[in-house]
């Protein structure tokens, strides 16, 4: 009986979040917490969908102040490992929104260990789960060097721009434009072979 109204109480919750009006008040309310708390691993399926919905839905329709929302990187860190690609795909999404803010907000996404999680996950085929993770890893590459090459190096850029979706070669040439921001950028690009796969696109393009 408790699960049974915990669901309820948490699809509703959703649907509120959904609207946009009143995410204010589930920040304000401190509503947060016990939905973390109720993310264990004999939760229902459908419970953690909601609820990684309901974080989806804050950032989205009305994002609040970072420091407000971001308790729940954590959740989030553990929720794109999840076996269930709906879990795993509002998850993603909610972190590319959260990579959206300024340079310390995105440090603070990739500081709960997520990197080397997203960049796995360029190797999905699925473009639902490839375009959240592609953009929230192009906005992490713009950080540092070393964010860029641990995203150059895992060799998957070179196979997204051959990927059968355009949307998903657009957005992996974006990110790789991103990374050439310095000189040890470029060449980390260049030794990875990545302008030519670029060039190629831009060809088949014409």
């Amino acid at each position: 009986p408790q699960a049974n109204v915990a669901e309820k109480a948490v699809w509703a919750l959703r649907k509120i979040a959904g609207d946009g009006v009143y995410c204010d008040l589930i920040i304000g309310n401190n509503i947060i917490p016990p939905l973390q708390a109720l993310l264990t691993p004999d939760i229902s399926p459908l419970l953690r969908r909601n609820i990684t919905g309901i974080f989806l839905n804050i950032c989205i329709n009305m994002p609040p102040p970072f420091d407000d929302i971001m308790m729940v990187l954590p959740s989030l860190a553990e929720l794109i490992n999840d076996n269930d690609q709906e879990v795993v795909r509002d998850s993603l999404c909610t972190i590319s929104c959260l990579t959206e803010g300024s340079n310390r907000e995105c440090q603070e996404v990739v500081n709960v260990g997520i990197l080397p999680r997203l960049c796995e996950l360029l190797k999905w085929r699925e473009v639902s789960i490839l375009l959240p993770a592609l953009s929230a890893v192009g906005n992490i590459i713009c950080l540092d060097d070393e964010h860029a090459e641990t995203v150059i190096n895992v060799g998957a850029l070179q196979t997204l721009l051959r990927h059968p979706d355009n949307s998903i070669v657009e957005e992996a040439c974006s990110v790789i434009f991103n990374t050439a921001g310095t000189p040890t950028q470029i060449q980390a690009l260049i030794d990875d072979g990545l302008v030519g796969h670029v060039i190629d696109v831009l060809r088949k393009d014409d």
